[in-house]
């Protein structure tokens, strides 16, 4: 996992190996798991999450590289962004 923030924005890019091939079906990422019912879920429910935050979630996909990134907007220029995100992830940093 990584985090990076420009000026009005926070990112999270989390990246993973993957094998196979993906499958996409009107934009959606599908399932890869040989019985889809019951799984496949996972993303669709950060993106209702992450919108809900004003946010945006894409999928970068190449070879055998999968990249999630969410981004949020900053809300006020002067916030705490560390505090914030922990916040939200319900992180606790000493």
């Amino acid at each position: 996992m990584r985090v990076s923030e420009g000026d009005n924005w926070v990112i999270l890019r989390f990246e993973n190996y993957y094998s196979g091939r993906l499958r996409w079906h009107e934009g959606k990422l599908l399932s890869t798991k040989p019985d889809p019912d019951g799984h496949g879920a996972g993303i669709s429910i950060i993106d209702l999450a992450v919108q809900e935050y004003g946010g945006n979630v894409s999928i970068d996909a190449a070879e055998d590289w999968f990249a999630l990134n969410i981004l949020f907007p900053k809300t006020k220029r002067d916030e705490d962004v560390s505090g914030s995100l922990t916040s939200f992830l319900d992180i606790k940093i000493p």
